[in-house]
């Protein structure tokens, strides 16, 4: 709810917040003079108004701000001019499907009174009987409503959707890059076949674990990411002990622990997975074989999708969101060719981008910093840009580099992600070197 002046019929927006006796009053420029003027009680005033450091900078970010929100109010005008629409095609429908049984009504009554018969139309098939009682008309009657409504166009209009949309519209105008950079200030993984996960701080680059209370040991190449501050979401993973493939699915408490069990994913492992728009998508993987499958995860309804199927069966795929709706996709093979892919989220289609890299390894790892994207693989690393993903600068060769299904967390120019095999590694991202920080015991 707005906070408004507190001088009834005033809604201009307050600067001043006075304790008046046991109350507290808003006030905007007009009204604050006014008020402690006339009132002889003893006021304390707390202003609203603040000093900025750059006023040019200010000025500018709240004309596009004004701007976005202008451009938002057109849309939501828009797809609110529909629903009226679909609902006065509705009305119009609707009314008139009831006064064509009413009318079907009023003819088997006159023809009742006029012949001392009732037409059986509808359900002629059923009643095989020379006189009918009314139990019979209204079986009729009935049978006419049903191909009626049945017949007629229908409209979905799903109210909740299209409010839940318009409030992400809005947001978006004041969103931040940094505001997504946020939620991953550290890296997340479980020692493999144990219930401990383990914390590491890229600040002080050390690490931590604790016992979560999750139904079965956790494996190593994980699909895992943080979803928000203070949660992380994490399923599959392959257990050697049982030459197993997990698909359980959890939602992890990063402060306290608590673990929210999810409905089961596919079994799968080596498959990197991505926090976008209240989702997280996860591409290919491999169960024994290498998949296919493209899945997402609803955190709203805590539901699984299928998604279009990728091209072709990859394993070790890793993928970051190129621009909005849009992700895009590295992954390997069963012959180690790398395929370059471009998801489009709105429209649930893939797109090749040609590049041929068939190395030694399966492994990678893409890193995006600012408009750059970096691409670690077992044998070297790659560079492009957001704006040219057609074309890629192999930057250096002899490279060591693990198996990792982590999410790069990235602080000042450095990398850090973690091996499948427990190892910390630090990619730095103006000298392309490749460290490990730490082992995880």
């Amino acid at each position: 709810m707005s906070i408004n002046c507190s001088e009834p019929k005033c809604s201009l927006n307050p600067i001043t917040r006075i304790s008046c006796g046991n109350k507290l009053l808003y006030f905007c420029n007009i009204h604050q003079d006014i008020h402690t003027n006339l009132c002889s009680r003893e006021h304390q005033s707390f202003t609203y108004l603040k000093n900025i450091s750059n006023q040019q900078s200010a000025i500018n970010s709240l004309k596009e701000i004004i701007k976005s929100f202008e451009n938002t109010y057109q849309r939501c005008i828009f797809d609110l001019n529909q629903i009226i629409n679909q609902l006065t095609k509705v009305f119009y429908q609707k009314t008139s499907e009831i006064q064509n049984i009413k009318n079907y009504c009023r003819f088997l009554l006159k023809e009742l009174l006029s012949k001392s018969q009732i037409p059986i139309i509808y359900t002629a098939e059923t009643i095989d009987k020379p006189k009918v009682d009314t139990d019979d008309i209204k079986a009729e009657i009935k049978a006419f409503c049903l191909k009626t409504f049945v017949e007629s166009l229908s409209y979905v209009i799903n109210l909740h959707e299209l409010t839940m949309k318009i409030q992400d519209e809005a947001l978006k105008c004041i969103s931040t890059p940094k505001a997504n950079l946020n939620i991953d200030n550290s890296l997340y993984s479980f020692i493999n076949e144990s219930k401990f996960l383990v914390q590491f701080d890229t600040q002080t680059l050390t690490y931590s674990k604790k016992l979560v209370s999750v139904n079965e040991n956790q494996g190593s190449l994980q699909s895992i990411c943080s979803i928000s501050l203070t949660e992380i979401f994490f399923t599959g993973g392959y257990v050697e002990i049982t030459n197993s493939y997990n698909n359980s699915c959890y939602i992890i408490n990063k402060n306290t622990g608590a673990v929210k069990v999810l409905p089961k994913a596919r079994k799968r492992y080596a498959a990197q997975a991505l926090f976008y728009k209240q989702g997280v998508y996860i591409f290919g993987g491999y169960d024994g074989s290498f998949l296919n499958s493209s899945d997402l995860f609803d955190l709203r309804s805590k539901t699984w999708k299928n998604l279009l199927r990728l091209p072709v069966a990859l394993s070790s795929t890793t993928c970051v969101v190129l621009k909005d709706k849009e992700i895009f996709i590295v992954g390997s093979e069963n012959n180690k060719k790398r395929h370059f892919l471009c998801y489009n989220i709105e429209n649930n289609l893939f797109m090749n981008i040609n590049n041929d890299f068939t190395m030694s390894y399966w492994r990678n790892l893409i890193v995006k910093y600012g408009d750059s994207l970096y691409l670690i693989m077992g044998e070297s690393i790659l560079k492009s840009q957001v704006s040219d993903i057609n074309s890629w600068q192999i930057l250096r060769g002899s490279v060591d580099f693990d198996a990792s299904s982590s999410r790069p967390v990235i602080r000042g120019k450095k990398a850090y992600f973690i091996f499948w095999n427990g190892k910390i590694c630090q990619f730095d991202l103006e000298s392309l070197e490749l460290n490990v920080v730490t082992k995880i015991e």
